[in-house]
């Protein structure tokens, strides 16, 4: 019976550990898909002129498929980027690139291709400190989360053997 709960302790704190580091690396990969997108959004629109549906219908990533799915039930592109930025928090991404991203919506598309540029560029560089913010918490804390949490479940089943 000990044996069992040392073992159901150390599998949850180790669980736990695991999981406070894969969300801190999901959060990077997440801010690098929104740098990505919004370099290729200045490149469609300095090439193409695409509006701003069209740069989300054909945009990757997960924030351009969050807006592809509200845009099922919207009735225009800038409501679907409003719900898509509302359901952002639910997807790994944090308070800061929701603020931004919701920002940029309301923007985007409202001026000629040079203020767009300069929007883009403006949002890109924010986004990118972020991302270099998530990627180096990652590098630090990862690892950390995820030797707490072993050597937590090893103490943990210690004290109940």
């Amino acid at each position: 019976m000990r044996a069992a709960a040392a073992a159901a302790a150390f599998i949850l704190c180790l669980a736990a550990g695991l999981r406070r580091s894969a969300a801190l690396k999901r959060r990077a990969e997440l801010l690098g898909e929104l740098v990505v997108m919004l370099k290729l959004f200045g490149i469609e629109i300095r090439c193409c002129a695409y509006p701003l549906d069209e740069l989300c219908e054909r945009a990757e990533g997960r924030f351009a498929e969050l807006v592809r799915a509200a845009r099922e039930h919207c009735p225009d592109i800038r409501s679907a980027w409003e719900c898509a930025c509302s359901q952002m928090r639910g997807s790994g991404y944090g308070a800061a690139e929701t603020e931004l991203m919701r920002e940029l919506g309301k923007c985007l598309g409202t001026s000629d291709i040079a203020g767009q540029e300069t929007l883009l560029a403006l949002h890109g560089e924010r986004l990118s400190a972020l991302y270099e913010q998530a990627a180096a918490d990652y590098a630090k804390k990862g690892k950390t989360f995820r030797s707490v949490g072993l050597l937590c479940g090893a103490g943990a089943a210690v004290l109940l053997i």
